[in-house]
């Protein structure tokens, strides 16, 4: 189904019916269309004012003078017809607020009456023109109800999306609102030739921001931590029910954070301002722990027991401790599960915004994460309990790395984001760091994701890039592959990986998703061409059958991506 704009209101299938009696004067016009265009093409019918006299002048000749006497009837009647519909439509307009009583004043004529009046009534010039004055007025008064009903819409941006998250439960894929009102619910069959769309659970309103991710409990449900939202969110996938948990959860903003609208990460990420959390880590208790974005205390949440409580995500195997690199934090952030308490660790870096946003951890246990906006790469050490910036200084700027990917010989590759070059991240024991490849100019937003190829080289889809980049890993090479594209974006934001070695590009604003084959190294995009709206979806997940159904964004529909049935368009290997 498709998705009235911007809170991913159903369209109501019965909304034509229910309309009827509201805009009675509308649908006997449309009739007396239907009927006008019926008769116009007899043969009979002229179809020029002279001719249209002459057959009028043949018929008097021929007609009884009681036949003349029920024609100037029907002509009369119809000249006071006309007078009382210009009545009622100026009636109309000035009591558009009252529509039940425009009704009563309506009188439909009876079509024994209106035969009559279309063969003996004024010339077609005439009729059509009144007629096209009453389709007029009620086009008006149609979009006036409308403008009046929905005039909440347009108080907001008009950068609004429905949903930006999706999490699969056995095949059923469940989307948490986002600026929508409902949990939006996706089922697919076995075979992907049966599609269930549809909204579940309560009314949640029409706020903006509300919920960005959700994770599935260890009882089945998901929990959705807020973003702008006051309350946790359970959605129960076998009950088809959504409600919220908890006290409400406003008025935590974090004292010293930096809540500025121009932060790099809020325009990467097209978000209108900071959040309160993140979507946090199910750890073996059962709880998920939600770091906090510009919340004060860390959030958790007790997925046995539905309990919600603040007790102040990347997971070390070392000590059992989520570790929290700061973003517009001075000190990094050490949550530890067994004790529940909250401490910072390491030196402190400052209040600049958005200086660390990835990180991922290494094969010696340490999580290491590539500078965004800050000038050296932070290494958290997990079994010492220490965290500090390492390697050479990279430079001020902002957004220079955005996304990271391990490789089969332990070391992180970080696409150029608006740096100019790929910077690689040896993590052992003597920590080095290395920029390689050619100079992409600094700036740009060019690549933010990047994901390992079953070919052990790592492919990155163009965010604003002209083109996709392939880094070699075995001979340090980095090469721009495909078409070139323009510059502008995001192109392509969410990738999901397939069994088969494929990884599938959702567009975002490009027209169509990109399959990278990282088996053999090629790029293909997929029919159909699905536009250049920009936001159309920005996340997805699998289906029982293991096809990606993506809720949509500013998209009217949900996308579709069946494997067994794509279509290529392009195949291209450089």
């Amino acid at each position: 189904p498709e998705f009235d704009e911007p809170f991913g209101q159903l369209k109501p299938q019965e909304a034509e019916g229910s309309q009827q009696g509201s805009h009675s004067n509308s649908n006997n016009n449309n009739k007396d269309n239907n009927d006008n265009d019926s008769s116009s093409s007899k043969p009979n019918q002229a179809s020029t004012p002279n001719s249209r006299s002459n057959s009028k002048e043949q018929e008097q000749e021929t007609q009884h003078p009681q036949a003349e006497a029920e024609q100037l009837g029907a002509i009369q009647q119809q000249e006071q017809q006309e007078t009382q519909q210009q009545q009622e439509q100026q009636e109309q307009q000035e009591q558009q607020e009252q529509p039940e009583q425009q009704q009563e004043h309506q009188e439909p004529q009876p079509p024994e009456q209106k035969q009559e009046e279309r063969q003996e009534g004024p010339p077609e010039g005439q009729q059509a023109e009144g007629e096209a004055e009453k389709k007029d007025g009620d086009a008006e008064e149609q979009e006036e109800e409308e403008d009046t009903a929905d005039e909440w819409k347009h108080q907001l941006p008009p950068n609004c999306g429905k949903w930006a998250a999706a999490i699969s439960v056995k095949g059923e894929i469940f989307c948490p609102p986002w600026d929508a009102s409902h949990v939006l619910r996706i089922i697919a069959s076995e075979d992907g030739q049966d599609i269930q769309v549809d909204h579940i659970g309560e009314d949640l309103g029409v706020g903006r921001c509300k919920w960005r991710s959700g994770v599935l409990g260890v009882d089945g449900k998901i929990y959705c931590p807020p973003w702008f939202a006051s309350h946790v969110l359970r959605i129960d996938p076998v009950n088809s029910t959504s409600e919220l948990l908890g006290p409400a959860l406003d008025d935590l903003s974090a004292e010293g954070g930096v809540e500025d609208s121009t932060n790099p990460f809020f325009a990467a990420e097209g978000l209108d301002g900071p959040g309160k959390w993140m979507p946090g880590l199910l750890v073996a208790d059962g709880c998920l722990y939600c770091q906090p974005w510009f919340a004060s205390r860390v959030l958790r949440i007790d997925t046995k027991t539905g309990s919600v409580e603040l007790i102040g995500g990347s997971l070390s195997r070392a000590d059992n401790a989520i570790y929290c690199p700061p973003c517009n934090a001075s000190h990094t952030l050490r949550i530890d599960i067994a004790t529940r308490t909250v401490e910072t660790i390491g030196s402190d870096l400052g209040g600049a915004p958005a200086k660390y946003l990835a990180g991922a951890l290494g094969s010696c246990g340490d999580i290491v994460c590539p500078p965004f906006s800050a000038s050296k790469v932070l290494r958290i050490d997990c079994l010492q309990k220490t965290c500090g910036v390492l390697g050479f200084d990279l430079g001020p700027g902002e957004a220079k790395w955005r996304g990271l990917a391990l490789s089969p010989d332990g070391c992180f590759y970080c696409p150029p984001c608006s740096a100019s070059q790929v910077l690689r991240i040896a993590p052992f024991e003597r920590f080095e760091i290395e920029l390689f490849g050619p100079d992409f100019c600094h700036g740009g937003f060019k690549w933010a994701t990047a994901v390992m190829g079953e070919d052990g080289n790592i492919y990155c889809p163009p965010f604003c890039a002209h083109k996709s980049l392939r880094i070699d890993v075995a001979d340090r090479s980095v090469r721009q592959m495909g078409p070139d594209l323009g510059w502008g974006g995001p192109k392509w934001c969410h990738v999901e990986p397939h069994e088969d070695g494929f990884f599938y590009c959702l567009p975002n604003s490009e027209t169509t998703c990109l399959s990278i084959d990282t088996v053999v190294g090629t790029l293909e995009f997929l029919k159909p061409d699905m536009g250049k709206q920009a936001n159309k979806w920005k996340c997805g997940a699998r289906s029982c059958s293991g096809e990606i159904y993506c809720p949509p964004y500013a998209a009217p529909q949900v996308l579709k991506v069946g494997f067994m049935r794509l279509q290529r368009k392009d195949k291209w290997t450089d």
